[in-house]
């Protein structure tokens, strides 16, 4: 959340790390930065058949962001795994970050 009297323009970098456990693939993986509630930006490796992602392999999904902020104004990130089949997964704290500073 943004302190009193820090508005301005704001860098943020998320990067994500899911694992599903299991014998199955994933189809696609999504990580996003939201801003007050709102996706702002996103990125998603995905195919239309098939599998992109192995059974216990660790995935990782990165995105950016650049942005004006106000006072009060909140950033989240969350991410998002899909399968065709039922999966256990697991969001792992190697190599998953979020961070961000104030540029001006």
């Amino acid at each position: 959340t943004v302190p009193s009297g820090a508005a301005g323009k704001y860098f943020f970098s998320a990067m994500t790390n899911i694992q599903s456990s299991g014998s199955n693939g994933a189809r696609s993986q999504t990580n996003s930065i939201y801003v007050n509630g709102s996706s702002i930006v996103r990125s998603q490796y995905f195919m239309t058949s098939g599998n992109l992602f192995e059974a216990d392999q660790d995935n990782i999904c990165h995105c950016t962001l650049l942005h004006d902020l106000s006072v009060g104004d909140y950033v989240e990130v969350f991410a998002k795994r899909y399968s065709d089949h039922s999966e256990n997964i697991t969001a792992k704290t190697s190599f998953s970050r979020f961070m961000g500073f104030k540029l001006a």
